[in-house]
């Protein structure tokens, strides 16, 4: 049995939504509830808003080792944040200190292992919770780069779950 001092570090970094009307949910969780934009990414089909409290960390700490960030999503085709087929939640996310371990913790609990760190193969899964075109379609290379680095897995309902190192 693998020891439980495995999980000692790994810590809950973002909740991703996905939105309708990003300027507006910016807006509303900025003024709402005081978070700042931390990081934006405009690529081809999304756009990803990352918020979060500037004095919850030290400037120096990299945006995906925060805790308590919020990641808004909002598909530049869409209307409305209902039609996408998947719902409004786009995934959770952990950084974890020792990315081999961690996964070898994960799959030796029999997690499904969507896709693996260092390749594509997988992507369409990433691709289908952020309503964005798969990479071969030649969109949002800057999505496509970083998440070749990530592995995601899935929890026991579905949801998707990104595993970033720090």
């Amino acid at each position: 049995m693998a020891s439980k001092d495995i999980t000692k570090g790994f810590r809950m970094t973002h909740v991703g939504l996905r939105v309708a009307n990003l300027e507006k949910s910016v807006n509303f969780y900025s003024g709402m509830f005081g978070m700042k934009e931390l990081g934006r990414m405009p690529l081809d089909t999304v756009t990803i808003v990352f918020l979060g409290y500037a004095d919850s960390a030290a400037s120096d700490i990299p945006l995906f080792a925060r805790e308590g960030v919020l990641e808004l999503n909002a598909n530049k085709t869409m209307e409305t944040s209902n039609n996408h087929p998947d719902s409004h939640f786009v995934k959770l996310a952990f950084s974890v200190p020792n990315m081999d371990k961690a996964m070898e913790y994960l799959a030796s609990h029999d997690i499904r292992i969507l896709k693996y760190a260092g390749t594509a193969d997988g992507s369409e899964v990433v691709c289908s919770f952020l309503g964005c075109e798969t990479p071969d379609k030649g969109y949002d290379k800057g999505l496509w780069e970083a998440v070749v680095a990530v592995p995601f897995v899935q929890d026991p309902d579905g949801y998707l779950i990104e595993i970033i190192p720090y």
